[in-house]
């Protein structure tokens, strides 16, 4: 994985792989701030090339990016002196963070499904609990097992087209193992007008929303919201929406 995130890093924003983060990271604070938050130095977990941060730096709060990849965070500090803002961040593991000084959100956009198990996904939890301190809040994206598999049966697609970079992605979903791979083949312009090709891939792996929601009770942490991307509540019990948005508070 973190090689293909090294082939990735480079066009990462250019083919639109940040696009969902750059959309709905304004809707999420919305949100957080009409239930009750404040604050003001927040955590962008997985923050990959720094969508999330951008936003949160552009508008006065406090943004520390985490991420496993130092190929992402190159293109992240890149971004972010070319556009003069004040990011920093931290190079780790999401599951095995240590605990940072007074952080009043934990944001993780685009980055719980690729977690290998729910064990990974307590790990996380378990870290925000270190890291939030009583009252703070933590929101996160997932697709669901409904949302996971639709988006496995969109098949190849030509993702990006340009002059000097070609992007094609292969989408499979595994029904047995609930994973869905997405291989990505790049085709970019090198000297001479010759073509090179480089191959990544990502998975993601869907999770039930009612074990989500138990997981985080049982770790101490209170269900603020469960909504889909228009922010529209969402029935944990007979959940229908494809890409839902946790919003949890630590008690």
């Amino acid at each position: 994985m973190a090689g293909d995130y090294a082939i990735l890093a480079p066009h990462y924003n250019r083919i639109g792989l940040a696009d969902f983060a750059t959309r709905i990271t304004p809707k999420v604070l919305n949100f957080v701030q009409q239930n009750g938050w404040m604050g003001r130095r927040i955590l962008d977990l997985g923050c990959g090339t720094g969508a999330c941060s951008a936003w949160f730096a552009t508008h006065g709060y406090v943004a520390v990016g985490v991420d496993h990849s130092p190929e992402m965070l190159s293109q992240m500090r890149q971004a972010m002196e070319a556009g003069g803002l004040n990011v920093s961040f931290i190079e780790a593991d999401i599951r095995q963070l240590e605990a940072a000084e007074r952080i009043d959100l934990a944001v993780g956009i685009g980055v719980m499904n690729e977690l290998d198990s729910l064990r990974d996904l307590e790990a996380v939890f378990q870290s925000m609990q270190k890291n939030l301190a009583a009252g703070r809040f933590f929101a996160f994206d997932l697709y669901t097992i409904e949302g996971l598999t639709e988006y496995g049966e969109t098949g190849d697609q030509l993702v990006y087209e340009n002059p000097d970079l070609i992007v094609f992605s292969r989408i499979r979903y595994d029904f047995e193992r609930q994973i869905c791979g997405v291989g990505y083949q790049l085709f970019q312009r090198a000297e001479n007008n010759l073509w090179k090709l480089e191959r990544a891939k990502r998975v993601m792996r869907a999770y039930p929303i009612q074990a989500i929601v138990a997981l985080l009770r049982r770790l101490g942490f209170e269900i603020v919201g469960v909504v889909n991307t228009n922010f529209e509540t969402v029935d944990i019990t007979a959940p229908r929406a494809a890409h839902v948005i946790f919003v949890a508070k630590k008690l």
